[in-house]
């Protein structure tokens, strides 16, 4: 009998917005989907298998190998006839954070009997494959992390001064008609003092933030704590960052931020990039703010 490998198409609900998510497009998701809506298609039509549900499973990479195994507890049968079926992936507490995860399904049959209703043992779809039939779905990982970071926000800010100073340029600039010279938030003078405003989804011991490929590296214990997390605020900054970047050609900082505990442990990371344009003639001479 022949093995059959399940086409599908996945849909996460997260905060209340959808995702779509199939091979090849889409991004991984940081925090803990609320569900997953399976929409199950290209299923066996040889007339031998008659459809009977799905197993669902959350993997996950426990030893950052970037191999995924089975995450105990999480494995579920639905032996039903529809091809759409939603799935409950529990609290956030049932992940450990900082740990990449990702989501499986395999399809299951059983034979066609002399009417077609389906008798017999239940076959797992390409049960053969190395993996007992599982199969990770493409663009469905999620990180359950401890930091309340969302896309766009900014964790390197400018101070109030050198903020006033970028909105001054940008609207010089637009005065002028050179509106491709405006300077978005993330692009700053080399030489400003990068502030630093983290919120995490619970305290940790500090949080580092390092300058990659540099020695410029601060840590910072908690500033506040509060009833959804805690917040990280401090500075990085160097005498010898003065008109040390982009002064010739903008050049892209990126900023590894972890999580740490009291030996020191990184418990997650991420990376945020920004970019230092220094060409100005005037602001290349700041050195206050």
């Amino acid at each position: 009998m022949k093995r059959i490998v399940s086409i599908f198409v996945l849909l996460i609900l997260v905060n209340s917005a959808f995702l779509s998510a199939s091979a090849g497009e889409g991004e991984p998701f940081r925090d803990l989907p609320t569900n997953a809506v399976l929409s199950v298609s290209g299923l066996d039509d040889s007339g031998e298998l008659i459809y009977i549900g799905i197993d669902f499973a959350v993997f996950q990479d426990g030893d950052h190998d970037g191999v995924f195994t089975v995450k105990a507890g999480k494995v579920k049968r639905f032996l039903t006839t529809h091809t759409t079926i939603t799935i409950d992936l529990g609290n956030s507490e049932d992940y450990e954070k900082g740990v990449m995860h990702k989501l499986a399904m395999r399809t299951l049959y059983t034979p066609a009997g002399p009417e077609g209703n389906g008798t017999g043992e239940i076959i797992i779809a390409d049960y053969s494959n190395g993996r007992e039939g599982w199969v990770l779905i493409p663009n469905s990982e999620f990180i359950p992390t401890y930091f309340a970071v969302s896309p766009g926000d900014s964790i390197i800010r400018h101070t109030e001064k050198w903020e006033e100073n970028r909105q001054k340029y940008n609207e010089s600039k637009i005065a002028a008609g050179l509106e491709s010279m405006v300077r978005s938030y993330d692009v700053f003078w080399s030489g400003e003092r990068f502030m630093i405003d983290i919120q995490t989804t619970e305290e940790v011991p500090a949080v580092r933030v390092s300058i990659k490929d540099s020695n410029y590296s601060t840590t910072i214990a908690a500033s506040s704590v509060t009833t959804s997390g805690a917040i990280y605020r401090g500075e990085l900054w160097n005498q010898d960052m003065l008109n040390k970047w982009g002064n010739y050609i903008p050049k892209e900082l990126t900023f590894i931020v972890d999580a740490v505990d009291d030996n020191g442990t990184v418990l997650e990371t991420f990376e945020m990039a920004i970019l230092i344009d220094n060409r100005d003639p005037f602001y290349r001479v700041k050195k206050v703010y």
